[in-house]
């Protein structure tokens, strides 16, 4: 019989200092002291159970560890009270307690008052959800001078996703926004990729459905390019692999998407020619990704050394289209793949044997990014600029490159 051992200093973060138990705080405390984190130690310092002694041991070292005098937690500013189940995010004369109260205050703001997101207070908010239907509403009733407040609010929101209970209908709000506004930065496709995997989870009905799809549609000849494939190919991959309302829309949905990119299929690397053909026989469009100097780039790259490589996400569909084109287009190479939500032995063990680590997203809620970066021995690290298999796959090539230069 196996005993959980779990790594209990992985688990603690600024939002302890919300506990009432002073036996968590202490905790905490003592794991600040031993990562000598002072960030966390002024956050832990505005408990009102805190121990000053012992963070002032962490404290009293900030300024470039060189400081020799003791500073108390009871000399820090006590800025903040433990909230309630309820949290609340001060803005000036703005109190925000939800999601509602957050679209309802962009709606009556004027210009240089709109208030902005605190991303560590809205994880205590009631999950969007909760309120999805009536979010969406707020959401879609917002006048067009709201949009720029609106949807840098988007980052947030995808960032306190629950995988269990997709905020659907807000997801849809906001992708139409960002379509009436016609905006189509890269990093406006990768959020919108982010915000229509939210919309697809929680299986929409098969009019909703085909109404987004179709919208997008409309406007593919606006964002569909040599210069966006990564992106456009995290959003048909993300449809191609959800649930399906009508394959017909489905398919001629994938097809607007692919077909522009399949004639441009030369100035695309060869993992994403590989991700595009699996992507097309997934909706079954018959459609020849390879060219020429396709045999000559593989035996380019399978002269060099066998790299051992970890790629993380939380998306596992992402993964497995990961491994799959790995297989295929670098076979000498190991590729390990993580989902986990928080470190363990197995995951330390693949950080400190890899080459190269990819990681989906620079910013994550949860311990095991950080957990794996520390864990790293001398591995070159990769961030995708988007959570999608072709992010990650782009990734992936630009650190094979890194590490076999």
């Amino acid at each position: 019989m196996s005993v959980a051992n779990p790594d209990i200093a992985m688990l603690v973060e600024p939002r302890l200092k919300y506990a009432s138990d002073p036996d968590a705080i202490a905790v905490a405390s003592v794991v600040a002291v031993a990562r000598e984190d002072a960030h966390l130690a002024r956050q832990l310092a505005e408990s009102e159970v805190a121990d000053s002694e012992i963070l002032g041991i962490v404290l009293s070292g900030e300024d470039n560890g060189k400081s020799s005098t003791i500073v108390s937690a009871a000399e820090v500013p006590n800025t903040s009270q433990s909230p309630a189940a309820g949290d609340t995010t001060v803005l000036g004369e703005v109190t925000l307690t939800s999601w509602v109260d957050w679209v309802a205050r962009l709606a009556s703001s004027s210009e240089g008052q709109v208030p902005t997101l605190d991303l560590e207070t809205v994880q205590f908010w009631a999950p969007a959800a909760t309120v999805d239907r009536q979010l969406a509403e707020q959401i879609d009733s917002l006048p067009a001078m709201a949009t720029d407040a609106l949807l840098s609010g988007v980052a947030a929101i995808i960032d306190t996703d629950d995988v269990r209970q997709p905020a659907w209908r807000t997801a849809a709000a906001l992708l139409r926004h960002y379509l009436i506004s016609e905006r189509f930065a890269p990093n406006d496709l990768g959020a919108m990729c982010s915000l229509l995997a939210i919309f697809l989870r929680g299986s929409p009905a098969a009019a909703a459905y085909d109404e987004m799809l179709n919208d997008l549609r409309s406007y593919a000849t606006q964002w569909v390019a040599a210069s966006t494939a990564e992106r456009v190919l995290d959003i048909a991959d993300v449809v191609a692999c959800g649930p399906i309302g009508e394959p017909g829309v489905r398919q001629s949905f994938v097809a607007a998407l692919l077909s522009p990119l399949h004639s441009m299929r030369h100035r695309l690397s060869p993992a994403l020619r590989h991700l595009g053909s699996l992507i097309a026989g997934d909706v079954d469009l018959p459609l020849d990704w390879d060219i020429k100097e396709e045999v000559a780039e593989k035996t380019a790259m399978s002269e060099r050394s066998a790299v051992e490589v970890l790629v993380y996400s939380l998306d596992e569909r992402s993964l497995a289209r990961v491994v799959k084109t790995a297989a295929q287009q670098w076979p000498s190479d190991r590729v390990r793949v993580s989902s986990d939500k928080v470190g363990n032995p197995a995951l330390r063990q693949h950080a400190r044997n890899a080459d190269l680590i990819v990681l989906a997203t620079r910013r994550a809620t949860h311990a095991a990014t950080g957990f794996i970066t520390d864990s790293a021995d001398s591995a070159h690290i990769e961030y995708a600029d988007g959570a999608g298999s072709a992010s990650l796959l782009r990734a992936l090539e630009s650190g094979l490159v890194a590490v076999s230069a």
